[in-house]
């Protein structure tokens, strides 16, 4: 599998940077995981550090670094061109066997995983033809019921339909119905609001017409009515008097004069009790007349 893949040497031709300084690569040196360095750097790393600046592998006598053949280096101008092209083609040549190798041993990898394949589709195969049989028996068993069943006597469907009709009418009778009864419910609302705001309205304007509103009006009216009656009895009195020849006019006068005086002062009390009445009486009282016979 995976494991016996031999690692490629080589998986870039040259040049390529170097993972230390990041600049063309100069001497390169190649580590166990294929990571490329500068010689330089690399010995410059290895003085502080024995890993791998990649990827960690520790770099020892037993794993060291090894140089890259056909490079690019510092020396390589001073070989001849027939030996640079010479280097290079045997570098291609190592790549291209490289590859071939690891070619065939993921081809066999691909082999073996197919035959596997191929022997679990027969065991699934083998546990799932048990099972199918089983089903399809039981579904040619259930076939003939459900035919049976289908198969309905023409009669019997009719009646179905008929019913079914005469549902879906009385439904849509139904739902006619409750239509109507939301607007006559709508329109009932509407009314009971405005008898509710005429009941108001009503009821205020009863409120402003109460009989007490106006009970100082009537009381004022009375006592004006009352005081008018009595002046005019106490005309027809002096009159009277003054008509009378058994009665001299003066002593009259002066009598009824004082009966007028206190009509006057009862109306006076009548009409605002609080003000009128005592003082005036008292008064009236000391200025009274001896009261004459005839």
């Amino acid at each position: 599998m995976a494991q016996n893949v031999q690692k490629v040497k080589l998986s870039l031709t040259l040049p390529i940077t170097c993972q230390i300084c990041l600049g063309k690569v100069r001497h390169p040196v190649i580590c166990i995981n294929n990571h490329v360095f500068c010689s330089v750097c690399i010995d410059v790393w290895l003085k502080n550090n024995s890993q791998c600046p990649a990827c960690r592998v520790p770099i020892t006598s037993e794993n060291p670094c090894k140089e890259i053949i056909g490079g690019t280096s510092e020396s390589e101008p001073m070989l001849s061109h027939t030996v640079r092209k010479h280097l290079r083609k045997t570098r291609l040549e190592l790549l291209h066997r490289e590859y071939e190798d690891e070619i065939e041993c993921l081809q066999k990898e691909v082999e073996e995983l197919r035959g596997k394949n191929l022997s679990l589709e027969s065991q699934l195969k083998s546990v799932l033809d048990p099972l199918t049989l089983t089903a399809g028996s039981q579904n040619e068993e259930r076939r003939p019921a459900a035919e049976e069943r289908s198969k309905a006597h023409p009669e019997t469907v009719a009646e179905w339909k008929k019913k079914l009709r005469m549902a879906h009418d009385i439904y849509e009778k139904v739902k006619d119905d409750v239509d109507k009864l939301k607007e006559a419910n709508k329109k009932l609302k509407l009314e009971n609001g405005g008898l509710m705001r005429e009941n108001l309205r009503l009821k205020a304007e009863v409120d402003n017409r109460s009989p007490q509103k106006y009970f100082p009006v009537n009381t004022q009216i009375n006592s004006r009515e009352l005081h008018s009656q009595r002046t005019i009895k106490q005309n027809c009195l002096i009159e009277q008097c003054t008509a009378s020849s058994f009665v001299p006019p003066t002593s009259a006068c002066v009598y009824y004069t004082w009966l007028f005086l206190l009509e006057s002062l009862k109306i006076c009390r009548e009409l605002c009790p609080t003000t009128c009445g005592r003082e005036m009486k008292r008064e009236d009282l000391q200025d009274k007349p001896a009261c004459r016979t005839r």
